[in-house]
């Protein structure tokens, strides 16, 4: 009776396989394993984001790429029914922790998951080495997240993007570090740059800023009753978020086509959120914000940026809202993460109201 049943078309059982592994890693990875057919479906969606936080996910995934980029044959493809280098399926890429220490600690305690920072400093050049590989290896790059990688090995790391890059988000490495970047022009995809904590100096500032392509740049910052700071005399310490309002100056100097640089507050809800946006409010006259002749083209925000414990984690935010805002067709087998309220400056200033605009913008 079983023989007389018609079998479905390839199209539609690869259609049925795809859509289980979406956003599922472990089902992504049992079936690439069942037949050289199926791999060759899996493969390209389960690498098409790729998430590395510890040592030895930076040690095992340049290894595959190098080993199936030497296996590779140009005329027949790979041995695993791959029609590409492994390498050229990776869409979406980030290097590093994706929370701070605190807030691994808090994971860790709960779990038991040990997660080495991928691009602290303390883990040598070994890291730095095998990251230089591994983006050499992934010339389809669309997003790219680079954490904690110290200053100078992040200039060269700057120097190897593919020019397939259309956005960018950086967390430098190093107490009181400042990034200055080497000339970007030749990544004419280049649409966004978004910076968490990171101090960038005034001409990498503008450089970037003139880039062709570029239309979003973004930077979340701590809120405005925070520490960070450089090493600076105390006396003259600036948190990140008041360094980001005294170069909106420098906007006036972007390209015709840019269109938004957006300064995201990163706040918790220890204080009314009233009086968070009033202090954000006060930091933005103080700055003369609206003052600008480009202030039309500038977006003041405060996010919620409380990890699943309750404390304020800027990189865990910014991990969630990369995820959220990737391509559906090439997001792969990473899950969404947790969802970040935020409040316009400008839109809670003329309507009073404490509604959230949104989840996770779009920068």
């Amino acid at each position: 009776m079983a023989q007389d049943i018609p079998g479905l078309p390839i199209e539609i059982i690869r259609n049925i396989v795809l859509g289980s592994v979406r956003r599922n890693q472990s089902a992504a990875l049992l079936l690439s394993r069942t037949c050289k057919a199926i791999h060759a479906w899996v493969t390209p969606v389960l690498y098409s984001t790729v998430v590395l936080t510890t040592k030895a996910e930076f040690f095992a995934f340049e290894r595959a790429l190098y080993s199936a980029e030497v296996s590779f044959d140009t005329q027949r493809g790979s041995p695993s029914g791959l029609e590409f280098p492994l390498g050229t399926y990776v869409q979406n890429l980030w290097l590093g922790q994706t929370r701070s220490k605190h807030g691994q600690h808090r994971v860790t305690a709960t779990t038991g998951d040990v997660v080495m920072l991928g691009g602290d400093s303390g883990q040598g050049r070994d890291i730095w080495d095998l990251t230089m590989s591994i983006i050499s290896m992934c010339p389809s790059i669309r997003n790219l997240a680079l954490v904690n990688f110290p200053p100078a090995v992040l200039q060269l790391l700057l120097l190897r993007l593919p020019t397939s890059l259309e956005s960018l988000s950086i967390r430098l490495g190093g107490r009181h570090a400042q990034l200055d970047v080497p000339d970007l022009s030749r990544l004419t995809s280049l649409r966004s740059l978004t910076f968490l904590h990171t101090h960038i100096g005034v001409n990498s500032l503008v450089h970037m800023l003139q880039l062709p392509g570029l239309r979003t740049f973004t930077r979340l910052c701590d809120g405005c009753s925070e520490s960070y700071s450089y090493a600076w005399p105390q006396r003259h310490a600036r948190t990140y978020l008041e360094d980001s309002m005294s170069q909106l100056m420098y906007l006036s100097r972007a390209s015709e086509a840019f269109e938004r640089l957006t300064i995201v507050s990163l706040v918790d809800c220890d204080l009314p959120l009233e009086q968070r946006l009033a202090q954000l409010e006060a930091l933005m006259v103080q700055y003369g914000v609206s003052g600008l002749p480009s202030s039309e083209r500038v977006a003041v925000r405060a996010k919620d940026a409380r990890d699943e414990f309750g404390d304020v984690d800027g990189l865990k935010t910014l991990y969630d809202d990369w995820v959220a805002g990737l391509d559906l067709c090439s997001v792969g087998c990473v899950q969404y993460m947790q969802e970040h309220s935020y409040w316009d400056i400008n839109a809670w200033r003329l309507v009073g109201k404490r509604q959230p605009v949104g989840m996770n913008p779009d920068y």
